[in-house]
């Protein structure tokens, strides 16, 4: 994996100088990313500059470097990410004539462009990847991002000038950039953890969308082409489903193995990341079996028992024979992270799992350059909880007439405030949910109208931004997906597809990929593979989940790997002690960051509403933990951030 950046002035008036300046301290900032070389493409004719920052791992030799032109001339490209049938893009365009000075697949990638055009080559590729391209005969510039969106890529017109690179530290080191915070993007963060996609924490800045191809011309014209989607996935996959098990589970399995053994190829260091999950244990399963050696494997884990599964990982690693890493971390080892989670997520972000997914990054890359991880897994094969939370609500409401659930949930909203505090003090403190008056009513409300309301409402940490936010702003941003309900007939499935367009590239890729590479450390996520993704949703539901279970079909594949006894346990999240360490050793960095002079101080939180939250979890009268930390990532951004322009 590497950094990319590039500057285009559509004006015509930046001097060289001023263009090599810039781009190399917005490549500088990527150095995380590619801390093995670096280089510079300028067309002064053009006011066009590219910069590039590498992490080698295949082609470690110079006919590797970037930017890198085309054996034509014409071409100019800069890439990050991972192309994992290199060999056959390459033995045809051999076939057709084509010469290559190395083996990267940067230059398989450029050639291909080059003799079929971008639009029809890029199809073809299977891989992670976010790059550049630019056309020298044309005067086009194409930017690009991989299906599912594992590999970022940021965009913003400044000045006149495109802006672009693989992280949004890169945009602000150019010396015009207007630091201005996107109100939206703010409420949205709360709401969701993360900033979606269709939105940044600076306005006037975006990120290409997955699957998509924008290509913008010497005048600054854009055009966007979608080469793949998920909706047209889902309505092929559902429109032709595998109807027999044994075919689904065979040809599932089949591929999966072939994903795991293409990502397997590097020319440096390599290991397997395992929680003793269902899901790493099955990509490490496969690692193994074509391995010619032990794969090393690494684990986290925690000293608190209830959020430990390192020992899961340690005997599933006992049993495939693998070189084991394991390390149990503590709150004062977060501590040494923690402080440079703004840095390295660069918009506000409160996933807890980062924590121990830096940390754990960190660990990894001290013995490989690159890991394979099990991601993806749950939104596929329908893994999570709350699906079948979801569907037990449902069958239940189903059982109801619709006028009594009705009834009932209008009169549940039309009790007193009073009432729903009773009820949640019969809840034992320690399980008591945050907010549960708030959530309780809201819940009631969405009741009345769909099931489907009410999932995306779970997913909301802060569904009424007014009362959080200091200028009372209520966001729209959360709203169910209509298309959902016009493609699948059932709630998980939809539910499901849903996570796929938002949780997972704008929460689980974004986490992963962001910890990964601030340790210059390349992930690969197999199941996540274009191909496993399509063959997914031609896979009927029921074999994914019986409503109790998840990932049905993947258990199946698993016990040809591994005794049942070492996997089929109840699902636990990659979650930390995260109330307990916000109460105790993260006590006084927390009061620090949330009091109410310094939340006055950057004025986008309400500093009663704040502290009255902390008090209340400081004395454990209520379990804000999760909610907290949504409030404590956003004021160390914005201390991290305080030289920020423009007006709130």
């Amino acid at each position: 994996m590497c950094g990319i950046v590039g500057i285009w002035d559509f004006s015509q008036r930046s001097r060289s100088d001023n263009l090599r300046e810039n781009v190399q301290n917005m490549a500088t900032a990527l150095r995380h990313r590619g801390p093995d070389d670096e280089g510079i493409y300028l067309d002064p004719n053009s006011c066009l500059a590219l910069a590039h920052r590498r992490l080698s791992v295949i082609d470690l030799s110079g006919q590797g470097h970037q930017p890198m032109i085309s054996s034509c001339g014409r071409f100019t490209i800069v890439y990050n990410g991972e192309i994992y049938n290199t060999s056959e893009l390459a033995g045809k365009l051999v076939r057709r004539g084509r010469r290559f000075r190395g083996h990267s697949d940067t230059e398989v990638l450029l050639e291909g462009c080059a003799e079929y055009g971008i639009e029809e080559f890029i199809p073809h590729v299977n891989g992670i990847f976010a790059f550049a391209l630019y056309d020298s005969a044309s005067r086009s510039l194409w930017l690009c991002r991989d299906r599912m969106g594992v590999k970022p890529l940021y965009y913003g017109i400044v000045g006149g000038c495109l802006l672009f690179g693989s992280e949004l530290k890169a945009l602000i080191r150019h010396r015009n950039f207007p630091r201005q915070i996107n109100h939206a993007a703010v409420a949205a963060f709360l709401q969701n953890n993360y900033v979606p996609s269709d939105l940044s924490i600076y306005i006037g800045v975006n990120k290409i969308t997955p699957g998509t191809l924008l290509r913008f011309a010497e005048d600054g014209q854009s055009r966007s082409v979608t080469y793949w989607s998920l909706p047209s996935v889902v309505r092929k996959g559902v429109a032709k489903p595998i109807t027999q098990p044994d075919e689904a589970q065979a040809r599932l399995g089949d591929l999966l193995q072939n994903a795991v053994q293409r990502q397997m190829i590097s020319d440096v260091p390599l290991g397997g990341l395992l929680s003793g999950g269902i899901d790493s244990s099955l990509v490490v399963s496969m690692m193994q079996r074509v391995s010619s050696r032990p794969v090393e494997t690494f684990t986290i884990g925690f000293a608190e028992r209830d959020f430990d599964e390192s020992r899961y990982a340690a005997a599933v690693a006992g049993h495939l024979g693998t070189q084991h890493h394991e390390v149990i971390v503590t709150a004062e080892d977060a501590m040494t992270i923690i402080p440079d989670l703004p840095d390295i997520y660069d918009e506000p972000f409160s996933d807890s799992s980062q924590i121990p997914t830096c940390l754990l990054s960190k660990i990894v890359r001290q013995n490989v350059t690159v890991a394979l991880s099990g991601d993806g897994g749950d939104e596929l094969f329908a893994g999570y909880r709350r699906y079948g939370q979801m569907q037990k609500l449902a069958r239940i409401l189903d059982t109801l007439p619709s006028s009594l659930t009705r009834s009932l949930c209008r009169a549940a909203l039309l009790m007193p405030k009073t009432w729903w505090q009773r009820v949640s003090g019969w809840i034992p403190t320690a399980q008591q949910s945050s907010g549960v008056v708030e959530r309780g009513r809201n819940l009631a409300g969405r009741l009345i109208e769909d099931i489907d309301e009410v999932y995306p409402y779970l997913h909301c940490h802060w569904p009424d931004t007014g009362l959080i936010m200091a200028d009372g702003f209520m966001s729209s941003a959360y709203t169910q997906e209509a298309e959902a309900r016009e493609l699948l007939d059932t709630p998980i499935s939809r539910w499901q597809y849903l996570d796929m367009l938002h949780y997972l590239p704008d929460d689980i890729l974004t986490k992963i990929d962001r910890a990964s590479m601030a340790a210059s450390l390349e992930l690969r996520v197999p199941l996540l593979d274009h191909r496993v993704v399509e063959l997914a949703w031609q896979i009927p539901e029921q074999m994914k989940t019986n409503g109790k279970d998840g990932k049905l079909i993947l258990r199946k594949i698993l016990a040809d790997h591994l005794p049942s006894e070492l996997f089929e346990r109840p699902k636990t999240g990659f979650g930390i002690p995260l109330s307990d360490w916000i109460r105790g050793p993260l006590n006084s960095w927390v009061e620090d960051l949330i009091n109410p002079s310094m939340v006055k101080k950057h004025g986008v939180l309400n500093p009663d509403t704040v502290w009255k939250i902390w008090q209340e979890h400081r004395a454990g009268t209520r379990d804000w933990g999760y909610w907290l930390w949504d409030l404590i990532s956003l004021q160390a951004w914005l201390e991290k951030n305080n030289s920020i322009t423009g007006k709130f």
